[in-house]
């Protein structure tokens, strides 16, 4: 087949290439943000970010469903309605704006009447009908008939709708409108605002209930309808800081209002509440469901289930397994240690590459946390509230006379700590703490410090805005501007002598530039980055093997940055990827969280290249010997398949270990050739096994440094 081989070879400087190498997601993370909740038929269905999760067993377990339903689809909110599940999605793809289910999720359909700018943002429902009010401040029934929602009412934009027993409510800024005849008609605006309370106007009316011919409504905090049609503010055992009420229900004699700030009871029709156990730890509720006496709570910190208490003594478990999905902020990686950390999750570790997370410091998780950085001996956390530290990750102190450190901008190098602080560069000599200002404001212009690169005794500082960097030669003791190609410079690293900056920018000219002589000078290549728009934003390296990403799309160089291909996107969310401090390489694998979504990783030592030719046909399966070999760095291994089938090309050592995952997944017929870069593996003879289908062939080559 060598005939073959070379010819594809020569064919390949023609060919588009891309990096192909299969994504996968760490399902073991627990999921967060919730956004809405249904029951049906005793199941529970969430939604989160772009995904639809079921659980049969009152929440220990969750399994995604969402077929049906097309992959750009951005999901919003859920309900269940007389047996079929409804859900909202914003599908940029055909403008279908709501779906339907009517076996359980297993499948969905699209419904029809509405159009392309159509967004469900809330649901409720009385025994015979569906309502829907929308983001633009519409409210629609549900005719199913027709298949159809028609437009009934316009409630105004970021208005919500609400039902108790057979009215149906139409919510919004300090208004309630009431209707009695299934939607047909409402009534003019109910209640006049409390006197002396000029903001009530101006505040998102969020739920509404009548409980013995009494109308209470929630917002932010709680108001009772007098009999004179006076709203009566009533917070009477709330927290004196106010509470979001996101949700009234009536259960067991009692009012219950879920808040932002935990979970209140009421047994005198909301004249007075008592707490319950359950505190902030939830986060803001997003939505409320019951099957029997047990309860579901929907929130930003996740699935919290109910032990079936009906007073005060009530308590919720986090009940998360199976959920993949996480607001994170920012990832981090120490030797064997890889963290993860975002809003309501606090910091995860993991010690195994991803395979399990662990909470990293129990008391982290209720904390906004902006960065993580560990020196010789301690771990260092940048919190909204303060810096902390910790020499074993249980128990933290604060550290007094810190600086309020920002977002991301935070990096150490033996005991030495660097923070950016504003336009200002903070350095610790001593683990954080004590603290120096290094540089004044006007060295470094007037934009954000967002992050260090650190190289013997110099170090580059990124800069939020414009087209500067700052630079010092003295180990921080100095600093000096210099301005790299572009005008935004989101991530600088060194890798080797060389310093590397993403250049983002919405115009033409964005890419990787690199620079020799610490930033004196800098080239940005001409090649297959340049004129994306909006630059790339993430950087990171693995060996000597340089990673990036667009807003559509991840890059790989292996020539310092001189050329990039294009990495397969398999097993990637179908969104647009945003700029994030979550792209870092550690111990071999490249993780990534798109958007702040799910953690993802792939094999940085396998990355290959892909090279189709419809023109070379296989008569049957082979797998060549790869070319040249023995190789440095990288090496082309080519093979044949008559037919498309699954295949999986893995590179082994001679302990049997699986050092690389070079395909993995369903080909189609032909010759292909793959471009196994093993930069990061050590010199001597290793094993690539293909299997295509029933077929099967190993050989050997040697790698020489």
């Amino acid at each position: 087949m060598k005939r073959l081989a070379t010819g594809l070879f020569l064919f390949g400087i023609l060919l588009n290439t891309m990096v192909y190498a299969q994504w996968e997601s760490l399902s073991q993370l627990e999921g967060g943000n919730i956004t809405s909740i249904a029951e049906l038929n005793g199941d529970v269905y969430i939604t989160v970010s772009n995904k639809i999760y079921k659980s049969t067993d009152n929440g220990a377990s969750w399994t995604e469903i969402r077929n049906g339903i097309p992959d750009v689809a951005d999901i919003s909110v859920i309900t269940a309605f007389n047996g079929t599940l409804f859900v909202g999605a914003n599908d940029s793809g055909t403008g279908e704006k709501i779906f339907m289910s009517t076996d359980a999720g297993a499948n969905w359909s699209a419904t029809g009447g509405l159009g392309a700018i159509i967004l469900a943002g809330d649901w409720a429902y009385t025994e015979s009908s569906l309502f829907m009010a929308s983001n633009f401040g519409k409210l629609y029934r549900w005719d199913g008939a027709t298949n159809m929602f028609t437009e009934v009412f316009g409630i105004g934009a970021g208005g919500s709708v609400e039902t108790s027993g057979e009215e149906i409510f139409a919510l919004h800024n300090g208004s309630v409108k009431i209707s009695t005849d299934n939607g047909d008609t409402f009534s003019d605006k109910i209640g006049t605002p409390p006197p002396g309370d000029p903001a009530f106007g101006f505040v998102p009316v969020r739920t509404a209930i009548r409980v013995d011919s009494e109308l209470i409504i929630g917002g932010n905090g709680v108001y009772r309808l007098g009999a004179d049609s006076v709203w009566i503010k009533s917070n009477n055992g709330l927290p004196a800081g106010g509470v979001v009420v996101t949700k009234f229900i009536e259960s067991s004699g009692s009012l219950w209002a879920y808040t932002d700030n935990g979970i209140f009871i009421s047994a005198d029709t909301a004249k007075t509440w008592t707490e319950t156990d359950i505190h902030a730890s939830t986060g803001f509720i997003a939505g409320v469901a019951m099957t029997g006496s047990t309860t579901f709570i929907a929130s930003e910190n996740g699935v919290f289930v109910s032990d079936g208490a009906t007073d005060a003594t009530i308590t919720f478990t986090k009940e998360v397994s199976g959920l993949v999905h996480l607001t994170i902020s920012g990832m981090y990686s120490a030797g064997s240690e890889l963290f993860v950390y975002g809003p309501g999750v606090g910091v995860l570790r993991s010690e195994d590459g991803g395979d399990t997370f662990t909470q990293f410091g129990d008391t982290l998780a209720s904390l906004e946390i902006r960065a993580i950085v560990k020196t010789d001996n301690q771990y260092l956390v940048a919190t909204a509230t303060g810096l902390l530290k910790s020499s074993d990750g249980m128990s933290w102190t604060t550290i007094t006379g810190a600086p309020n450190i920002n977002a991301g901008s935070m990096s150490s190098s033996g005991t030495m700590v660097l923070a950016g602080v504003g336009t200002q560069v903070y350095q610790s000599d001593d683990e954080g703490e004590t603290w120096t200002a290094r540089s004044a404001a006007f060295e470094l212009g007037f934009a954000n410090v967002t992050g260090f690169a650190i190289h013997n005794s110099g170090i580059l500082a990124t800069i939020a805005t414009g087209g500067d960097m700052g630079r010092s030669t003295d180990g921080g003791e100095t600093w000096s501007k210099i301005t790299p190609p572009g005008f935004a410079h989101p991530k600088v690293i060194y890798e080797g002598d060389i310093a590397y900056t993403s250049v983002s920018t919405f115009s033409n000219g964005g890419g990787v530039a690199k620079s020799t002589d610490f930033g004196e000078t800098w080239i940005l290549p001409e090649n297959e980055l340049s004129g994306i728009g909006g630059g790339v934003s993430g950087l990171t390296a693995s060996g000597s093997t340089l990673f990036t990403f667009s807003l559509t799309d991840v890059y790989s160089s292996s020539n310092s940055a001189d050329n990039w291909a294009q990495i397969e996107v398999t097993g990637l969310p179908a969104t647009a990827f945003a700029a994030t401090e979550a792209f870092i390489s550690h111990n071999g694998f490249i993780y990534y969280a798109p958007a702040g979504n799910s953690v993802y990783k792939r094999d940085a030592s396998g990355s290959s290249v892909w090279n189709e030719e419809d023109l070379l046909t296989a008569e049957q399966f082979e797998l060549e010997q790869n070319y040249p070999n023995p190789f440095n760095p990288s090496t082309n291994i080519s093979f044949a398949l008559p037919r498309a089938t699954d295949v999986s090309l893995k590179v082994y050592n001679m302990l049997g270990q699986e050092v690389a995952s070079l395909v993995n997944g369903r080909i189609s017929a032909g010759v292909k050739t793959v471009v196994f870069d093993a930069s990061s593996l050590s010199s001597g003879m290793y094993i690539y096994r293909l299997e295509a289908g029933s077929f099967s062939q190993t050989r050997k080559m040697v790698l020489v440094k």
